[in-house]
């Protein structure tokens, strides 16, 4: 059975409840398990606290096995749910919830998803999504990057990062219905093709 690794990022400073991680929450009771059951999956949902250390200690064993689709949600300031292109070039020098950074100030290279991201926005615009949604080449500068990055270079480039809204202005279940439709519009792609 094919797995999908989602995960969302816990309370940091201004955030002591996390979008992402509500969001998260709304689909493991509403989407999941007819996920699961319609395209014969078994979904590894996962928070994560905002440290580089458990990105490093959880995210990449979790991608380097191989999984289907990894799919991965934080909080941004905007009111679109954006969903992430690409990983810019970048050292990483914000500090964690631990005040800590990588450590090694390597510079992270310019990374694209693989996945067909115009396709699956358009998919999802269909389903009249109750949030904005867009594209985005800017996943920003601290550990919303870091994971994407960690699950390229780590993974087999079958990965995304979608940002979700505050929730004043998009409530998780709401963001939750988009990224469900996010997934599901992935699930059809890698599940129809030779992956």
């Amino acid at each position: 059975m094919s797995t999908v690794v989602v995960t969302a990022y816990g309370p940091f400073e201004g955030h002591p409840i996390n979008a992402s991680s509500e969001t998260l929450k709304c689909l493991k009771e509403d989407y999941f398990p007819n996920l699961e059951s319609s395209f014969g999956v078994s979904i590894q949902p996962k928070e994560l606290e905002v440290s580089y250390a458990e990105v490093d200690n959880v995210v990449k064993p979790l991608v380097s096995s191989n999984p289907l689709l990894c799919v991965h949600l934080g909080v941004y300031t905007d009111k679109h749910i954006s969903i992430e292109c690409q990983c810019n070039e970048t050292q990483y020098s914000l500090k964690d919830v631990h005040n800590n950074t990588p450590g090694n100030n390597e510079l992270w290279p310019f990374k694209k998803s693989e996945l067909p991201l115009a396709a699956v926005l358009e998919s999802v615009l269909q389903c009249d999504p109750p949030t904005p949604v867009q594209l985005s080449t800017d996943a920003g500068k601290f550990l919303c990057q870091y994971v994407y990055h960690t699950s390229l270079c780590y993974g087999n480039g079958n990965s995304v990062f979608v940002h979700v809204p505050k929730m004043k202005d998009s409530p998780p279940s709401a963001s939750a219905l988009v990224v469900n439709h996010i997934i599901t519009a992935l699930l059809k792609h890698l599940l129809s093709s030779d992956v």
